[in-house]
């Protein structure tokens, strides 16, 4: 999942969209979001092939020029066909067809949105090598605590509180 690949990120959940006109619209408001965002889509498509619905999941950046969806585990897909898709787009028309794929129907969209740092205050409370209440990490280093070093004292392991 994004949030394990990520963790020291927020990521917003839209809500579940099933209908043609939600889809497109929330297509919208994605191309009306600022340049540099960006989202994993996870779409429910009806596999012809397999005949099932499948989910799969696939990056969409925000550019200055629109939205790029970057096609994921698409065998046989030739090189210049995937570089067209990695044209940017303001369509929201083309950005569905891009979702779709030839004969896999779009029929529910989530995405997750990335969002700004995420800031867990134990990591501003948290000593890393001293433990003794004095000096500059007297309140937390601001880094990832380490198990190894986390409260480490001279004399070894302090106790946390």
């Amino acid at each position: 999942s994004a949030r394990i690949m990520l963790p020291q990120y927020n990521w917003i959940l839209s809500r579940e969209f099933t209908t043609r006109s939600e889809i497109l619209s929330h297509i919208r408001s994605l191309i009306g979001s600022p340049a540099g965002s960006v989202w994993l889509a996870l779409m429910l498509r009806y596999s012809p092939y397999a005949r099932t619905l499948i989910w799969h999941a696939v990056p969409i950046l925000r550019t200055s020029q629109g939205l790029v969806v970057i096609p994921t585990n698409w065998s046989g897909l030739p090189l210049n066909v995937y570089r067209l898709y990695l044209t940017p787009t303001t369509d929201p028309f083309q950005v569905i067809s891009n979702l779709e794929i030839p004969s896999r129907p779009l029929l529910r969209l989530i995405t997750i949105r990335l969002d700004r740092i995420y800031n867990n205050i134990f990591d501003f409370m948290i000593s890393n090598r001293d433990c003794s209440g004095e000096g500059e990490d007297r309140r937390g280093t601001g880094r990832y605590p380490i198990s190894t070093l986390v409260n480490q004292c001279s004399g070894g392991r302090c106790t946390l509180m």
